[in-house]
């Protein structure tokens, strides 16, 4: 009787250990599903803020030309005004 009743608990521990393994390997697998999806979701909201960040850069070289062409047409009308100053005197 001793030899059946070691024998059912070695079952019963391999049933057990089956079991939590085989649960384990399914939270882990979870886990990596998680893992994966946060990634993708970081990687959408990277992707964004990169075309954000692109199209700030753009305008911002859009202004700095429009900028460079007003200084220009401002030293143009400067000097304008300054040969017509001197052709008054």
């Amino acid at each position: 009787m001793g030899h059946d009743a070691a024998k059912e608990a070695r079952k019963r521990a391999a049933s057990t250990s089956a079991s939590q393994s085989s649960e384990y390997v399914s939270k882990m697998s979870e886990m990596c599903l998680q893992r994966t999806l946060i990634w993708k979701e970081a990687d959408g909201e990277m992707n964004e803020r990169l075309d954000k960040l692109v199209k700030i850069e753009g305008k911002k070289a859009d202004m700095a030309g429009k900028k460079a062409e007003i200084a220009e047409k401002q030293a143009e009308i400067e000097a304008e005004c300054l040969e017509l100053e001197r052709g008054k005197e």
